[in-house]
């Protein structure tokens, strides 16, 4: 997830919601400055966050922390369960709308035919839509065919 602040963050991640033995690592990144055009001494800051659930141990902090090749493999299971999970919520939508449109599919459904391939160009979108190079972080939805 993106996020922007006027304050720069100080660490690169934070362990949080320690419960029953399981926690949250909260892992910030690529954080750059975002040059304000009003005035140069604002500054603002652009970086990702991404959570990943895991078992607690006490250790944990301090792996992170000290040993580089660690936390990078949690950074990239952290990224890989985002895109996972909003990869599954885009595609859960697209099945939506393209289940909404079936009928106009059915050979005998009172459809014009330029109307059938306006709704088969839009449904063929729709099935394009994890070809889109910022899929799944910023996805353009179809506009469906007004019939």
């Amino acid at each position: 997830m993106k996020a922007e602040s006027n304050l720069k963050p100080t660490k690169k991640f934070e362990i949080e919601n320690i419960i029953d033995g399981r926690c949250e690592i909260v892992f910030i990144d690529n954080i750059t400055e975002i040059q304000t055009l009003e005035n140069e001494e604002d500054k603002k800051y652009s970086y990702n966050i991404y959570r990943l659930k895991a078992i607690y141990r006490d250790d944990l902090e301090q792996i992170l922390n000290n040993d580089e090749d660690e936390y990078n493999k949690w950074l990239q299971r952290a990224k890989e369960t985002e895109y996972e999970e909003l990869s599954t919520s885009i595609r859960k939508e697209r099945d939506a709308l393209l289940y909404a449109t079936d009928k106009y599919t059915i050979s005998d459904y009172p459809i014009s035919s330029e109307n059938k391939e306006l709704m088969l160009e839009y449904r063929q979108k729709l099935r394009d839509l994890p070809e889109q190079e910022t899929f799944p972080y910023e996805v353009e939805f179809p506009e469906k065919p007004n019939i």
